[in-house]
């Protein structure tokens, strides 16, 4: 199945997904969130789940402050692909866009790729083009408490 949530202004951010909501996955996000340059990876493993996330591209973006694009591939409790747009607001990376995807036989899928939706997000935000390399890990540093 798919779920999709996003937000734009500031009404409530998306709920979270049941990955998302699990305690090794969340930490996992928020240290790769704070510390990982765009297109590195990094794994979790604890007694409730596994998997991996990548952060994917890093943003500037009026009104929403310095932003990161990123994926989840959960291996346990069940098979979920989570893509989202994080943005750091007061100290804390708050969900601006979640879609996730559990992987199910015979499930419908949708036409589009979900990359495309988050795409779509930054554009209705007025993104700018990535930061990369130095300027980004610039970003990151100033962004930490």
């Amino acid at each position: 199945g798919l779920a999709i949530g996003y937000r734009i202004g500031s009404g409530p951010a998306p709920a979270a997904s049941g990955l998302l909501a699990a305690p090794g996955a969340q930490a996992a996000l928020q240290a790769a969130l704070d510390r990982l340059p765009a297109g590195q990876a990094r794994d979790w493993a604890d007694r409730d789940s596994a998997g991996v996330v990548k952060v994917t591209g890093t943003f500037r973006m009026a009104g929403a402050g310095l932003c990161r694009e990123y994926e989840i591939a959960a291996r346990r409790p069940a098979a979920e692909q989570v893509f989202g747009l994080a943005c750091r607001s007061a100290g804390q990376w708050r969900q601006r866009a979640i879609i996730s995807e559990l992987a199910s036989e015979g499930a419908i899928r949708p036409a589009s790729d979900p990359r495309e939706l988050i795409d779509a997000v930054l554009q209705s935000f007025g993104s700018e083009a990535p930061i990369t390399g130095d300027a980004e890990l610039t970003a990151l540093r100033e962004t930490l408490p």
